[in-house]
């Protein structure tokens, strides 16, 4: 495996696995070895989507989970994925979802459903399984 699809699976992996709450590209460009710029066009080149928009839709999806439980606030939701107030991330669901947190949280099962799969995270799985081989 070469040292940039090497370097590509382990950024993958991380966003997939861990928290999304600190992830900004200059870390990610740190902990890669290459610029953020070089880095970008290196991920987008083998997956179809920007670094950035996998971030963010990585995000909202897992912030749109953890406000399931009741027992979060958005308030807590919101700076768990790094957002500076409950006002910056309602704004940024808002532009994602088209709905607000609360909406989201006072939907019905079904239409959250339906909502998370309009939604969903891109597959960048088979273009990154086809860069890993």
């Amino acid at each position: 495996m070469s040292l940039r699809k090497s370097v590509l699976k382990k950024i993958i992996e991380a966003v997939d696995t861990f928290s999304l709450d600190g992830y900004r590209l200059d870390d990610i460009a740190e902990f890669s070895g290459y610029s953020k710029w070089h880095l970008q066009r290196i991920f987008k080149e083998h997956t179809g989507i920007s670094l950035g928009e996998y971030i963010k839709h990585r995000k909202m999806h897992a912030s749109a989970h953890d406000l399931l439980d009741k027992d979060n606030t958005i308030l807590f939701v919101a700076l768990l994925y790094g957002y500076e107030s409950q006002q910056t991330y309602t704004r940024a669901f808002k532009r994602y979802f088209g709905i607000s947190p609360g909406w989201f949280r006072n939907m019905n099962s079904s239409d959250r459903y339906r909502l998370l799969k309009e939604y969903k995270v891109p597959k960048i799985n088979n273009d990154a399984q086809k860069l890993m081989a």
